[in-house]
C-alpha cells in the first residue's frame, strides 16, 4: 500500500477547540463566569488533556500518565493499523491455495517472495538460538 493511497489527519486546532467549547459552555452557564475565568479554566483542561502528568513518589521514582488525546490517538491508529494489514494478508497474493496437480497447499506470491529474499536470514536466526541453547545446556550439565 503506497503512502499516497493514506489518508493524511485533519490539522489539530486547539484554539479553534477551545473556542468551540466556551461557546457551549457560555451557553449553558449564561456568562455567569467571567471570559477570563473560563479562559484560563478551558485552557487548563485542553492542557490536562493534551499533556503526559508526571507523578513522583517519595522515593524519587517517576511514573509517566499518558495524556487522553494520546490514548485515543494511538486507539485509533491502533485500529487503522489491523485493518489494514487485515486487508492486505487477506488478499490472494498472502492467501495459500491448493495445487490440483500436486494435490499439496502451497503459500501465496507474497509468501514465496518473503521466504526466498529472507529464508537464509530465518534459518540463521533459527539455528544461531537452537545451536547456543544447547551449547548452554551442554555447558551447564558439566
Amino acid at each position: 500500500m503506497s503512502t499516497s493511497e493514506l489518508q493524511k489527519p485533519a490539522t489539530f486546532d486547539p484554539a479553534a477547540a477551545v473556542n468551540a467549547i466556551r461557546d457551549k459552555i457560555r451557553m449553558s452557564m449564561l456568562d455567569v463566569i467571567p471570559t477570563e475565568q473560563w479562559d484560563a479554566l478551558i485552557q487548563a483542561e485542553m492542557k490536562a488533556f493534551m499533556v503526559d502528568r508526571i507523578e513522583r513518589s517519595s522515593y524519587g521514582s517517576e511514573t509517566v500518565h499518558t495524556s487522553g488525546f494520546k490514548k485515543i490517538v494511538r486507539e485509533i491508529l491502533a485500529e487503522s493499523a489491523k485493518e489494514q494489514v487485515k486487508k492486505l494478508l487477506d488478499s490472494s497474493e498472502w492467501m495459500g491455495r491448493w495445487n490440483g496437480g500436486s494435490g499439496q497447499q502451497e503459500a501465496g506470491e507474497a509468501v514465496q517472495r518473503y521466504l526466498t529474499e529472507k529464508g537464509p536470514e530465518i534459518i540463521r536466526a533459527c539455528l544461531t538460538e537452537f545451536v547456543g541453547q544447547a551449547i548452554q545446556q551442554v555447558v551447564s550439565n558439566m
